[in-house]
């Protein structure tokens, strides 16, 4: 995965001609909180991954996937 989920978040939210502020009133959360899952300093909550999927036009699984370091050092999809 080249992008995490938050950079995702961020590029579909502007896309799509929604504020931080749109998003957090649409999904029952705070724009700060927003704005920390775009920058990857607050995990998404499961509670919003459907909404966010939805409304965002990411896939569910993207949520899901988690990067780890594989042997050589090199990042990996799980």
């Amino acid at each position: 995965m080249n992008k995490t989920i938050g950079q995702q978040i961020r590029q579909q939210r502007i896309q799509k001609g929604i504020t931080q502020g749109e998003l957090a009133k649409l999904i029952g959360c705070t724009s700060a909180n927003i704005c920390k899952m775009e920058k990857g300093d607050h995990r998404v909550r499961l509670i919003h991954v459907p909404t966010l999927a939805n409304l965002l036009n990411i896939p569910l699984e993207t949520f899901f996937i988690e990067e780890r370091s594989g042997i050589d050092g090199q990042k990996a999809d799980i």
